[in-house]
């Protein structure tokens, strides 16, 4: 209609139909979460008449009717297999039904040219895409997954646990709670990644949102080239990397505690041993076995292993 047109009116005034409000009122409809994401793409306003008020609405009556007169007459005997057959049939008749002088005076053609025109607002550079809903329930990391794509988009933390209604298209995606748009973001396919805005985090998780593989590495590096490298392989090590990220916290943690020498040295002990994991690095830490050289620690060993006739040794399984 409105590219028909060529602008976009700047109100819009639906009867209370349930397609396009969700709850009449007087004072306050309450308007359906599609046709609102529709208004606001092309920056004009719903006016819905007021029930019980047929009045409000005389002049699309009219209209209708002068429709059913001028060209569905035409058409009522024909047979057609498509939508885009319908409407090549229904063009011309249209083009002579607005054409046609009122009375000898103008058109309704050239009075829509002469009066309206000029109210019309510019067209947006794209057509709005319908959305496609669905019910969604808001996660405890204040995330919501649209399973279509298996993507999750964050959701203002006050949400959580809540039911909310997710609109989405081609190009975004908007998060509706009780007729209130509450979170947009524009959709990504990849699977099992997050799209996360800071604003939708509590205080205590905009700290751990920042984590991902190179900013565990740059911390690491930081310290040192081998405490980067060995975060690196840790995360290498793991199906996802996501599944080290705690890890990873943990051992840039104990250099508040051993210090950073020290854990440079336990990181180089661990990837000897060819061992990625956080519990090495702290048993590494505990008993002091960063402090000797891996010789040093291998004579210590056979020190402390008495020997024994009914010990097999290692030889026996080789």
């Amino acid at each position: 209609m409105l590219e028909y047109y060529g602008g976009v009116p700047r109100a819009i005034v639906p009867d209370n139909l349930k397609s396009a409000v969700q709850k009449g009122s007087k004072y306050s409809p309450v308007i359906n979460e599609t046709f609102e994401s529709f208004a606001e793409h092309y920056s004009t306003s719903i006016l819905p008449t007021r029930p019980r008020q047929p009045r409000e609405k005389s002049l699309v009556e009219g209209a209708v009717k002068l429709v059913y007169q001028r060209i569905y007459i035409h058409l009522q005997n024909k047979v057609f297999f498509s939508l885009e057959g319908v409407n090549e049939a229904i063009r011309p008749l249209l083009v002579s039904y607005n054409e046609r002088a009122l009375r000898g005076e103008e058109s309704r053609r050239e009075q829509f040219e002469q009066l309206e025109r000029e109210s019309l607002q510019a067209l947006p550079a794209l057509p709005y895409q319908l959305m496609q809903v669905k019910i969604s329930t808001v996660m405890k990391n204040t995330h919501i997954c649209l399973a279509q794509d298996k993507h999750y988009y964050s959701v203002p933390h006050q949400f959580i646990g809540k039911k909310v209604k997710v609109l989405y298209n081609d190009d975004r995606v908007e998060i509706f709670y009780r007729y209130h748009r509450i979170a947009q973001h524009k959709r990504d396919r990849r699977k099992h990644k997050y799209t996360t805005s800071a604003d939708h985090l509590a205080t205590s998780q905009r700290y751990v949102s920042s984590w991902s593989y190179d900013y565990f590495v740059g911390e690491g590096s930081k310290i040192s080239r081998e405490v980067g490298d060995y975060l690196a392989a840790l995360m290498e090590t793991k199906p996802h990397a996501e599944q080290g990220y705690k890890s990873c916290a943990g051992i840039l943690h104990l250099a508040k505690k051993a210090g950073n020498s020290r854990l440079i040295l336990a990181c180089k002990r661990a990837a000897e041993y060819g061992i990625y994991t956080y519990p090495i690095i702290e048993d590494i830490l505990s008993k002091n076995l960063d402090a000797l050289s891996l010789s040093e620690e291998q004579l210590d060993e056979t020190a402390l292993t008495p020997r024994h006739h009914n010990i097999r040794g290692k030889e026996y399984y080789s």
